[in-house]
């Protein structure tokens, strides 16, 4: 009997082999990742000359980057100006008790109270003139100060606040000291009461733990660039 050659034996049509199976695993199609996606319809839009793999995916890459630079600038500058308007509109979780909780409003109150200080003060004979000038001074610095270019900036007004704090305090202490009856400075004491108090109020304010919170933010990469591009850098501090 002569032997069988099988290897020469015709394949049925749709029959099965080891090398069927792996050239229809080979050529299956993978799904394309979300950055794929995008490489693909850049690819379509380019000219014939340009839709190569190198050239399409330095466009894929320049259009990621605008879209950071861009879109997140945009929030970033947000973000900035509502942190920094704080100091005058105040922070949300302050003001909902009321309007005059606010950094800027709270100064004011301090200047006006001041110079009720200073007012009251003058009338007593016994007051140290050089005292009362030093407070005329600090009184006329805060007010300035408020004044300044767009409300004055954070920390210049923290820089006018301390030297109002001590002018006053002393001025309050030279008062008490000199005043020939202590029920004839109610005027003083109900206006150095006010002017601590707007004092109180601002050191539990959360402007600061709010600038210091964008700050930290705003300084990490890519943010610190994007702040410098978009001119929202870091938020002054009331310090």
């Amino acid at each position: 009997m002569a032997n069988a050659d099988f290897s020469k034996q015709e394949q049925t049509p749709g029959g099965f082999t080891a090398n069927s199976y792996r050239d229809k695993k080979t050529q299956q199609a993978k799904p394309l990742t979300p950055a794929q996606q995008k490489l693909a319809k850049i690819e379509k839009a380019l000219p014939g000359a340009m839709q190569k793999q190198a050239v399409a995916t330095l466009v894929l890459v320049l259009v990621m980057v605008l879209s950071v630079f861009g879109i997140g600038g945009a929030k970033l500058r947000m973000s900035y100006q509502k942190v920094s308007g704080s100091f005058t509109h105040g922070v949300a979780e302050d003001v909902k008790s009321g309007g005059q909780y606010t950094m800027r409003a709270q100064l004011e109150i301090r200047a006006k109270s001041a110079k009720n200080v200073l007012l009251a003060a003058s009338g007593f004979d016994g007051v140290n003139q050089n005292v009362l000038d030093a407070a005329q001074v600090a009184v006329e610095g805060m007010e300035a100060a408020l004044e300044a270019d767009h409300g004055g900036t954070p920390d210049a007004l923290y820089d006018a606040d301390v030297v109002l704090e001590s002018a006053i305090n002393l001025l309050h202490a030279e008062v008490r000291a000199n005043a020939p009856d202590p029920m004839q400075t109610g005027s003083e004491q109900t206006a150095f009461s006010k002017f601590a108090s707007a004092g109180t109020t601002i050191h539990h304010l959360s402007y600061n733990e709010t600038a210091q919170d964008y700050n930290k933010k705003a300084g990490g990469f890519p943010a610190n660039v994007i702040g410098k591009l978009w001119g929202c850098g870091k938020v002054d501090l009331f310090a």
